[in-house]
Parts: structure tokens; sequence; C-alpha cells
């Protein structure tokens, strides 16, 4: 985006929350959001604020977003959410210092990582962002209640906020969560063995069960063989007519 685009940043209605200069938006869409975003500002104590890309756009370098809407975002209680239309993962999250100097870094980006994958669960674009949305006026509130500090009213009156330059931004930009280094090969296997162990033992543990009862099955099967005794039926003597009839007429004859 040109120079023209941060001009037409600065003149917005400083009353609106949602900007989109060179609209990527349809109307009835951006209407919907406006009023979202309204109520929200008028139920909470944080102020969200959203300015839309199309998806092959992307800010100018040294641009200062503190400077939209005429300065109104260094008033107060401010998030702005700086979102590419059709791709929630470009987000980019800009807090006030009153809530950055509470707020720990780490709550913020999960408040980020949330909104991203609410949105995430939508095809349409239109439909991510106003998921987006949705979830990000609800991480606010929570916010709000977790860290009451942050939203407590001053016991003095404030001096109005000095516009300064990017370098000293007061919507300090808060920094996506790093992505986690890659594990060694020696951590790697580690955690393979930790997760794997269980089911191996398992399966070693069958496999010994199983060797022990087929070896006491062969050992009982051995042992009833040993045991058996083979019993011959007693048949009746076989006598042989043809050899007891001279022998009796013998006998007679004597």
């Amino acid at each position: 985006m040109g120079p023209d685009f941060l001009a037409k940043c600065e003149t917005t209605d400083s009353d609106d929350h949602l900007f989109d200069p060179n609209p990527v938006l349809p109307e009835t869409q951006g209407e919907t959001l406006r009023r979202l975003l309204s109520y929200h500002a008028e139920e909470s104590a944080m102020t969200a604020n959203m300015l839309l890309l199309d998806e092959n756009q992307k800010l100018p370098a040294g641009m200062d977003l503190a400077r939209i809407a005429g300065g109104r975002l260094t008033e107060g209680n401010q998030c702005l959410v700086v979102y590419a239309l059709g791709h929630p993962l470009r987000s980019r999250l800009f807090m006030s210092h009153k809530v950055t100097a509470v707020v720990p870094a780490g709550y913020l980006q999960a408040l980020l990582r949330a909104c991203v994958a609410d949105s995430l669960q939508a095809t349409e674009p239109e439909e991510q962002l106003q998921r987006f949305a949705t979830q990000l006026s609800i991480r606010l509130i929570w916010m709000e209640r977790a860290y009451p500090a942050a939203f407590k009213a001053p016991a003095h009156a404030e001096p109005p906020p000095v516009l300064q330059t990017a370098q000293q931004s007061l919507m300090p930009e808060v920094a996506p969560p790093p992505s986690p280094p890659a594990p060694p090969v020696l951590d790697q296997a580690r955690d393979l063995w930790t997760r794997s162990w269980p089911t191996a033992a398992w399966s070693v543990g069958g496999l010994v069960v199983l060797g022990i009862l087929t070896s006491l099955g062969l050992r009982s099967i051995r042992r009833k063989r040993s045991q058996t005794v083979w019993l011959l039926p007693n048949s009746p003597p076989i006598t042989n007519p043809a050899s007891v009839a001279p022998i009796a007429a013998a006998a007679a004859l004597g």
C-alpha cells in the first residue's frame, strides 16, 4: 500500500471501528461488522478496531498505526487488528501501551491464536472475518476480567497523548508466538519410544504369556502319554476240534 493508504486511514471517521480505506468487504457484511465492533466498544472497557487489507496487500514500511482516525487509537485502551481478507493467518495484533504494560505477552499471543483458530473453522472469507471479530470481542472481555489492573481508571487526569514516530509508536505490536525449534534426532527417538513403549510392552507380554501357555500344554500332553497303559482283552483259548477228536479216541481204546 502506498502513502495514499495512510492518508485515507488518518481521515477516517474517528467514531468508526472498522477501517476499510480501499473497500475489500461487501457493504452488507461491512455494516454487520461495524455494528458488532460498536456494540463491543459500548459494553467493554477495551475498544476493538480492525483495519482490512486485500489478500495481495500489505502495510507500507514504517507506517505509524497510531495516526489512524486522527490519533484516536492513542486514547484509552485500544486494540487494533490488521486483517487480510481470506488470510486469517496473516493477522497482526496491536495493543495500547497501557495493556501491554500489564497483560503478559503470552496471554496476548494466545488471544490472537484463538481468534485465528476460530476463523479457520469457516471457508468463506467474509464468514472467517466475522468469526474472528466475534472471538476477538469475547477474548477481550475475558482479558478485562483476568487483568482488571490494566483497565483501572487513573487517579488523575492524564495529559493528551503526543503522536510519535513509528519507532516509538503508541500502538506496539504483539509479536506472534515463535515457532518451536525442531527437536534433535535423539529427542525425537526418545519421544517416539515414550509414546510407543506401552503398546510394545503389552505386545511382548502377550507373546510371553502365549509361549508359557503353549509350553505347559505340550508338557501336559507328554505327561498323559507317559502314564497311559495299554491293556489287551482276555480272550478264551482257541480249541481246534480236529485235534481233540484223535486224543479222545486214543483214550477210549486204552
